[in-house]
């Protein structure tokens, strides 16, 4: 994970709008989060969307969440592949992916990880993750996807020094993923 990308191509975001859109029906609703309502759409077996639409305005795409499952040392989870405020003005948003994150995909998967490659933006997100996560005594884990390489992180004086080596430039960073999990996780703990 740990590399840093930019910003994300208007190309894509534009295919996932347009796919959100035309699919608009097949969203349910599954939480709110403030004053909105937060529906989920499950395209494939293994990736959906989260989404939040202004009801009061002609259902207007606000914001959304791609995830899709993956396998890490034999052990499946959710990753959250792209986070976005489709209009940052709107001011019931902020905080909305970490609302999903912790309250809907942790709870549902039991195992997130992160992507390979974080902007700024994911970056603070995952920050903000595994804090939150050591604070509720969930289980957190770096992981070097090439080595099978497994370090657990119990405190937020650990997650400091981590997060700093983690995200750097540096060739050893390249397949870092973090997971956070509900339990301890077998196929980690036999690497720790």
């Amino acid at each position: 994970m740990p590399q840093r990308t930019g910003a994300i191509p208007k190309s894509l975001l534009d295919f996932y709008i347009k796919v959100i859109a035309d699919n608009f029906d097949q969203f349910v609703e599954i939480d709110t989060f403030k004053y909105e309502s937060i529906k989920f759409w499950r395209r494939t077996e293994s990736e959906g969307f989260y989404a939040v639409f202004d009801s009061l305005d002609n259902n207007k795409l606000l914001y959304f969440v791609n995830y899709n499952t993956v396998k890490i040392i034999n052990t499946k989870s959710v990753r959250q592949t792209l986070v976005h405020n489709v209009d940052k003005t709107h001011p019931r948003t902020a905080g909305l992916a970490k609302h999903i994150v912790i309250n809907i995909l942790l709870p549902r998967f039991g195992v997130i990880a992160s992507d390979i490659e974080q902007s700024m933006d994911g970056e603070r997100l995952w920050v903000y993750l595994i804090d939150f996560s050591i604070d509720v005594n969930k289980v957190i884990y770096l992981v070097s996807v090439n080595s099978k390489k497994v370090t657990k992180l119990s405190s937020s004086q650990d997650n400091t020094l981590i997060l700093r080596s983690a995200w750097s430039e540096n060739e050893s960073s390249k397949d870092l993923v973090f997971v956070i999990s509900n339990e301890k996780v077998p196929e980690f703990e036999r690497l720790v």
